[in-house]
This record gives structure tokens, C-alpha cells and sequence, in this order.
């Protein structure tokens, strides 16, 4: 009976030390007979010797956004009242966004010479002078500019170009520079109000239909500079009662005054009209 009582006392130890065992392996269980007072940080988990914590962040991720800021800088009076383009060292201004009747062209856009101006198809405009700083008024420069009246061209240019004022209805009155030596095919056709005009020294030609259709005109006078004038130059300038060709002109094309009606022509000493043998009407 002792052997047996012996021998369930050493069991139930043996199952208790077995318990103990596992627990421990299972992480259940706590031995409070000691109490380590270190602690060890390992960042997001916090392990102590009194009791096991573990503190769980989600990561945050912080996109920073540059919103890039634009800085309106003002630009010159001018830059709003004319588009151009920059070609050559030089501007050319290629429309009038304004509703001025009357304009003067500046010399100059952010530093560059204004070279040429080309106001094709403007309604607005009645007046324009321009700078010194044009050389060249070109293609089409005013086509179709229906109210302009008057225009200042400066002794800087030298070349009105072809259909430079074609169109131009309203316009009366225009003084052409001594400087200039060219002037284009149908550079002023159209030009119904055009009174009179002078071809200065130094244009060698009147090109084709120069002139063509300017009904009011009356008075021409042709520089001795002058050796050719191109068919159609004059022709249905129905108020032209007299012109004199000089004697430089060596060339005189078809139809020069067709349909102007009431003209009398004096060259090399002699007078010309359309019921006259020649081509010219």
C-alpha cells in the first residue's frame, strides 16, 4: 500500500512538470517569481519582461504636390493692341487688334524695329501714320482696308509692294517718299476715292494694273525716272482728263488707259485719246 501511494505522488508530479512544459511552449504561460526590469524597444513591437505588447501602425505615405505658380508679367501697351512675329532682327506687324480710327504704328516691340506692317482686311481704321523704322510696305500690307482715308508713309521706305493698297476704297489721298524706287503690280487698284498722285524719282516702272480702277483719279504726274509702264496701269480711270508721259518712258503696254474715255495724252510732243491709233486704251 505505501509502494502505491509512493508511486501515485511521483505521477502526479511527473504530470504536473509535463503541464508546466507545455504551457510554457505555448506561450500561456507567466512565471511571476521573477520580474526583469530591462526592457527592449524593437520599433513597432514593444517587448517587456512583465507582459508582452505588440502595437500595430499602418504605414502613411505622404505624396507632397508641387503646384507650380505662374508670374503674369504685363506686357507693353502695344503687345495688346498688335500681333507680330519677330523675323530678320526686326517686327513685322500683322494685325490691329484695337478699334482706334486713327493709329500711329510704333518704332519699335520689346526692343525689336517694327520693319513692315501688314493690316490686310481692317475696317476700322481711317488714319495710320508710320514710323521711320519701315522700309518696306509689303503684300496685301492694306488690302481691303475700306475705311482707311489717309496714310503716313515715312522717306524710309523704298518698296511698296504688289496689292499693297488694293482695295482701298475710301482712301484719297497718298504721298509716295522720294526714297521709294518700286512699286508693285495693283499696288493702289481699287482705290475709287484716290484723287491724285505723283510717281517720284527713282521708280523705273508703273507695273501691271497699278492704278487699275481708280475712278476718281484726275492728276498724275510721272517722274522722268520712269522708262516702262505695264498693261492695264491706268486703265477704267474714268476721271483722267490729261497725262503727260515723259520722254524717259520707252515702253508702253496694251490697254495702259482702257476705258478712260474723256483722257487726252501728250507724249514725245504729240496727243493721244482713244479714238487715236494705238493700243494704249
Amino acid at each position: 500500500m505505501k509502494n502505491r501511494l509512493i508511486a501515485l505522488i511521483v505521477s502526479a508530479l511527473f504530470t504536473t512538470s509535463i503541464m508546466a512544459l507545455f504551457l510554457v511552449a505555448c506561450g500561456n504561460y507567466t512565471d511571476h517569481t521573477e520580474n526583469p526590469s530591462s526592457e527592449v524597444d524593437q520599433g513597432l513591437v514593444n517587448i517587456t519582461g512583465e507582459e508582452t505588447t505588440i502595437e500595430a501602425e499602418t504605414e502613411k505615405t505622404t505624396t507632397e504636390v508641387i503646384v507650380p505658380t505662374a508670374t503674369f508679367v504685363e506686357p507693353a501697351a502695344e503687345d495688346f493692341e498688335y500681333t507680330y512675329d519677330t523675323v530678320l532682327g526686326g517686327v513685322i506687324i500683322t494685325k490691329y487688334n484695337g478699334d482706334a480710327k486713327t493709329i500711329c504704328i510704333p518704332t519699335e516691340i520689346e526692343g525689336d524695329p517694327v520693319k513692315q506692317v501688314a493690316l490686310c482686311g481692317n475696317i476700322v481704321i481711317e488714319q495710320v501714320v508710320l514710323p521711320d523704322s519701315v522700309t518696306v510696305i509689303g503684300y496685301s500690307a492694306f488690302v481691303n482696308c475700306d475705311s482707311l482715308t489717309e496714310i503716313t508713309i515715312p522717306e524710309s521706305v523704298v518698296d511698296i509692294g504688289d496689292e499693297a493698297f488694293r482695295g482701298c476704297s475710301s482712301l484719297t489721298s497718298v504721298t509716295i517718299p522720294d526714297n521709294v524706287t518700286s512699286i508693285g503690280d495693283r499696288a493702289f487698284k481699287g482705290c475709287s476715292s484716290l484723287a491724285n498722285i505723283t510717281i517720284p524719282d527713282g521708280v523705273t516702272e508703273i507695273g501691271y494694273g497699278t492704278f487699275w480702277d481708280c475712278s476718281s483719279l484726275t492728276s498724275i504726274i510721272i517722274s522722268n525716272s520712269v522708262t516702262s509702264i505695264r498693261d492695264s496701269a491706268f486703265k477704267g480711270c474714268s476721271s483722267l482728263t490729261s497725262v503727260t508721259i515723259p520722254d524717259s518712258v520707252t515702253e508702253i503696254d496694251y490697254d495702259v488707259f482702257n476705258s478712260c474715255d474723256s483722257l487726252t495724252v501728250t507724249y514725245n510732243g504729240q496727243e493721244y485719246n482713244h479714238a487715236s491709233d494705238t493700243n494704249w486704251w
